[in-house]
């Protein structure tokens, strides 16, 4: 499927019928700044737009929450950076929770309002960012 294909693909309600579905997956294309894919498929994609691409996806249903696992392990830094301050303006767009699991301490502290550490399957920590992963300079204080 094209990009703009595997958007509309993604809205829950299959009754939608033809223009208001290109609608809603153009609104996402443009949220994502990826007008320029819409008709592209994936092997033609760089891996942010293929990333933007499933984020426009993942929006498009208008879910409640969004879970993401670890939707940047795949990019170089550079794209990861841009990806990370697109992520920030869409959570705050859209006004709704995200669960981003990651190892990226630089992903957590940057998207993160809560942190939950978790180690061998159970809770070890959940705090704001910078108390999780600098717990001397709240001793300090």
């Amino acid at each position: 499927m094209t990009a703009a294909q595997n958007i509309a693909y993604g809205i829950k309600d299959q009754e939608i019928p033809g223009p208001p579905r290109r609608e809603r997956a153009q609104a996402m294309l443009s949220l994502f700044k990826i007008e320029h894919v819409a008709d592209r498929y994936p092997q033609k994609m760089s891996g942010g737009e293929q990333q933007r691409t499933a984020l426009a996806r993942a929006l498009a249903s208008d879910p409640a929450v969004v879970l993401l696992d670890e939707p940047l392990s795949a990019v170089d830094g550079e794209t990861r950076a841009r990806l990370t301050d697109e992520v920030v303006a869409v959570q705050d767009r859209v006004k709704i929770p995200f669960i981003y699991v990651t190892h990226n301490i630089d992903e957590a502290t940057r998207l993160g309002t809560q942190v939950v550490v978790l180690q061998e399957g159970g809770v070890k920590q959940i705090g704001r960012p910078f108390e999780v992963f600098h717990p001397q300079s709240k001793r300090d204080k």
